[in-house]
């Protein structure tokens, strides 16, 4: 026990605090008044202690400042010349949610981590408390058949549950480090178990950015060629998901279900697109706004500006205000030109972290962020998601030669950008 405790240093008690705000928020700081301010606060202070604990003139980390200097003054340009956004400061999924979901400052948290021994320590304790935290709401649709929750101000009953289902995508994806880095086998069960609870109670997003973890372990975990190994398992994943999105095997699937009196969103939506239903009813109003947002960035090709395309989207009759999709959405905010630098810059991002990085334990860490940055591509805002801010962080560790090498990972190997 007392060995487990002298593995925390304050960078993942950070690091845990930060990854558990779903079960914080949840449990203790909105039973308080101001409480999910107070939390942000909270993190912005463990983030100035560490930033100032760290030996500036060994490692630099003034790009974090840079960064956010330059998101500060983003917004600031934006809603002083531009009244019309100012209803995004309060309305909900607009700068106050973004603010107290704390996605951004994911860059900080991750950045300031001191090597990747030690956080992959403080993914593993985040993710039993997180696992905990979701098998007890996991309670309410076992027992009453339905999710309860808030959304805009109204109490609503569903048989499925977005949020939880992305929840423990994160967590099964950290648990997979056991088993792929660690050959803990045994470790497949929960992450079976949360994965059955993904295909019951989950999104489509998250069942396909799942399949696609899968596929980049399997592509990218080892920097070797295509061995038989590699080539084997590939075919297995692919065969799979062929297989359970056909109509026999989205059939069997249900049949066992219904045996349960269960019923899976994932499945049945797809069933129904098969048997005739069209994209746009089942994309829940997804493809309205992905055609409205490409008729705004032909109409202005030189973007909106942070939360620009928020009001027309909104007038939509879709709430959230952002596009759903992590492509359009920097088009829509940063225009073509130079929102396709900003692309072509995050791609080259994964190619070249995945061309250069040796070391299993960062290359897992990537995948695992990696992962669960796919919500991005069907639903959420880069602005309130974590993933792509981890993403960004995870890279600069690595080629800015951040990492401190630790007696337990003498072979961390660094190579220059």
């Amino acid at each position: 026990m007392s060995k487990f405790f002298s593995k925390f240093c304050v960078e993942n008690i950070m690091l845990i605090f930060f990854m558990c705000f779903p079960v914080l928020r949840a449990l203790v700081f909105s039973k308080i008044s101001g409480g999910p301010y107070f939390m942000i606060a909270m993190l912005v202070m463990m983030i100035v202690y560490v930033f100032f604990k760290h030996d500036h003139r060994k490692h630099g980390y003034f790009d974090i400042i840079i960064l956010y200097l330059v998101i500060f003054f983003l917004f600031l340009i934006k809603f002083v010349y531009d009244e019309s956004v100012d209803v995004w400061l309060e309305r909900d999924y607009g700068v106050s949610y973004a603010l107290l979901m704390g996605g951004v400052f994911a860059y900080a948290v991750i950045r300031l981590q001191k090597n990747v021994e030690s956080m992959i320590f403080g993914l593993k304790v985040a993710a039993f408390i997180l696992a905990i935290y979701y098998a007890y709401m996991s309670l309410e649709p076992i027992q009453v058949g339905y999710w309860t929750y808030t959304q805009f101000g109204h109490i609503r009953h569903s048989p499925s549950h977005m949020s939880w289902s992305y929840g423990v995508l994160l967590v099964i994806s950290i648990f997979a480090i056991y088993v792929v880095d660690e050959n803990k086998i045994f470790m497949i069960v929960p992450i079976i178990i949360g994965f059955i609870g993904i295909l019951l109670y989950g999104s489509r997003g998250t069942i396909m950015s799942f399949i696609i973890g899968l596929l980049v372990v399997v592509l990218f975990y080892e920097k070797k060629k295509i061995t038989g190994k590699k080539a084997f398992w590939l075919t297995v994943i692919v065969s799979l998901a062929l297989f359970f999105t056909s109509s026999t095997g989205l059939e069997l699937l249900q049949n066992i279900l219904d045996e349960y009196n269960l019923r899976s969103r994932f499945i049945t939506s797809v069933i129904n697109a098969m048997g005739g239903e069209t994209f746009e009813n089942e994309s829940t109003g997804r493809l309205r706004i992905w055609t409205h947002a490409l008729d705004m960035i032909n109409e202005q090709p030189f973007g909106y500006g942070v939360f620009g395309q928020r009001n027309s989207i909104y007038n939509l009759g879709i709430k959230w205000g952002y596009a759903h999709e992590f492509f359009l959405d920097i088009l829509l905010e940063f225009g073509v030109v130079f929102g396709m630098v900003l692309i072509i810059l995050f791609i080259r991002m994964i190619l070249k972290f995945f061309s250069k990085v040796t070391n299993s334990h960062e290359r897992i860490v990537f995948i695992v962020f990696l992962t669960v940055s796919c919500e991005l591509l069907v639903s959420g805002s880069f602005w309130i998601h974590y993933g792509i801010w981890s993403l960004m962080a995870l890279y600069v560790n690595h080629f800015k030669n951040n990492w401190q090498v630790t007696p337990e990972d003498k072979t961390l190997k660094k190579t220059e950008a």
